[in-house]
C-alpha cells in the first residue's frame, strides 16, 4: 500500500544521521515512509567525498525525488520536503522549482483580504 513519504535534509553543517532525531523516527513512527539524504556541501557528501556546497543546491531535490517515486509504497501524490536548520531555506526553493503549479508548499491558501486605505488593517470580507 502507498503511504505519504517525507523527504528530510539539513542545511549547511547537518548530517542525514541527525535527522533520525529530528523527525525521521517520528515519521516512521505515524507510518510515512522517510528518505533522508545529504546533498553536497552536507554531512558524508563534504567529509567522504569532498562534494562542496553549489550555490544552485536546489537543484539537487529533483533526482532525489525521482529516485523517491521509483521506491515500492511511495504515494506519487502525497510527498512533502523538509529541511532542517538552513535547509529550511533550501526546501522551499526547491519545492517551487519542482511542484506542479500551484502546488508549492502545500495547501492552496485563500488570498489575504485587502488592506482598507483608511487604517492599512484588512477589512473584512
Amino acid at each position: 500500500m502507498a503511504r505519504p513519504t517525507v523527504i528530510m535534509h539539513t542545511g549547511f553543517d547537518g548530517t542525514a544521521e541527525e535527522m533520525h532525531v529530528q523527525g525521521a523516527a517520528a515519521g516512521a513512527e505515524r507510518s510515512y515512509n522517510v528518505l533522508v539524504f545529504d546533498g553536497p556541501g552536507q554531512g558524508g557528501t563534504i567529509r567522504h567525498q569532498g562534494m562542496l556546497f553549489r550555490p544552485d543546491w536546489e537543484n539537487v531535490v529533483g533526482p532525489v525525488i525521482d529516485f523517491a517515486l521509483t521506491l515500492p509504497g511511495v504515494d506519487s501524490e502525497r510527498l512533502a520536503l523538509w529541511g532542517l536548520s538552513m535547509g529550511g531555506l533550501l526546501a522551499p526553493r526547491a519545492a517551487r522549482l519542482r511542484a506542479p503549479a500551484g502546488r508549492a508548499g502545500g495547501r492552496r491558501r485563500k488570498k489575504a483580504p485587502k488592506p482598507t486605505a483608511r487604517s492599512g488593517r484588512s477589512a473584512s470580507p
